[in-house]
């Protein structure tokens, strides 16, 4: 499984949590001078080997703990208002196992709306409003249009652990999608072109009424700005790639898990994240491999049932 789009690009902390600092092996070490006979590249191997064990390991748990059964509501609802705060390596773990597991449905929607009830408040944005904005998007304007719904929803209150996120997830994988599909000639010019456009939307007090000279004029004033804006974007893009990639390798559990939102998948997730995420796949295609198509089917078809009750739950609140 190759690399997700973007994410050679975005830049990321190195977790070194689990990893020996004091130039030791895993077999008890070597003597110094044994250490400096070795070539850089000897030791840049020794470093990948030790690291691609590492990922092995983890990966191997996290399909252990994949194994057990689906999470119920109420443990989603906790995990909503109470995440588990702890290392970005457990958190990561904790958080793929889950998506291995699934989420188990409430039954209906007003099972769902009698659990979520006791939890969640619905943020400032109407869930409607969001909705509504969603179809207006005509094709020319598709991905600037979504871009800016997507921005609109991460001013709310309730982002990170609403039902709008869930929206957000999928407005984010449909943006991803249609970004990566600029390519061929002249993609690096649109994606320019259009970075230029989305700034000047966002900051459109400062362009309005200007003609196109003026325009030209000030964005040479806020040209730092514009830098700034730029390498943002570049994150971003890492980070909705990120989504978009676990979505069509896990499902729709991940659209349901609260860890996997945008802003908990950029440059905080060590560079070995990917390399998790590929060797995981590899792993649970083995392990799936050994289990009834059926059970997977069910699997996935529980998931959208969660999710369908919780839409249904909160599109009645706000009808």
């Amino acid at each position: 499984m190759g690399q997700c789009p973007g994410d050679e690009d975005g830049p990321a902390v190195e977790n070194t949590e689990d990893e020996p600092t004091n130039g030791e092996s895993d077999d008890g070490g070597r003597d110094g001078g044994e250490e400096e006979e070795m070539t850089a590249a000897q030791k840049k191997a020794t470093r990948d080997g030790r690291m691609r064990w590492q990922i092995t390991k983890r990966a191997q748990a996290i399909v252990g703990e994949g194994s057990k059964p689906p999470i119920t509501p109420d443990e989603l609802m906790d995990l909503i208002i109470t995440p588990v705060i702890t290392t970005y390596q457990k958190e990561e773990d904790m958080a793929l196992s889950r998506v291995l597991r699934g989420f188990r449905n409430a039954g209906s929607w007003r099972a769902w709306a009698r659990i979520v009830e006791k939890y969640i408040g619905l943020g400032e944005q109407g869930i409607l409003e969001f909705c509504e904005a969603s179809e207006r998007f005509d094709a020319d304007g598709e991905l600037l249009e979504r871009d800016l719904v997507i921005s609109h929803t991460e001013a709310g209150n309730e982002i990170e652990y609403s039902f709008k996120v869930i929206l957000q997830k999928i407005e984010t994988i449909k943006f991803a999608r249609g970004w990566n599909g600029l390519t061929g000639t002249g993609a690096l010019t649109t994606k320019s072109n259009y970075n230029r456009q989305l700034f000047q939307r966002i900051n459109s007090d400062d362009f309005a009424g200007l003609s196109p000279a003026a325009v030209n004029k000030k964005m040479e004033e806020l040209s730092g700005e514009f830098e700034v804006f730029k390498r943002s974007r570049g994150e971003l893009v890492t980070a909705r790639n990120r989504l978009s990639f676990a979505y069509h390798n896990f499902g729709t559990a991940v659209l349901i898990d609260p860890f996997f939102n945008v802003p908990n998948l950029g440059a905080k997730r060590a560079k070995k994240f990917q390399s998790l995420l590929d060797t995981l796949i590899r792993l649970a295609e083995k392990s799936r491999e050994r289990q009834r198509a059926e059970h997977l089917a069910d699997l996935e078809e529980e998931n959208r049932d969660a999710l369908r009750g919780l839409v249904k739950c909160f599109l009645q609140d706000a009808g």
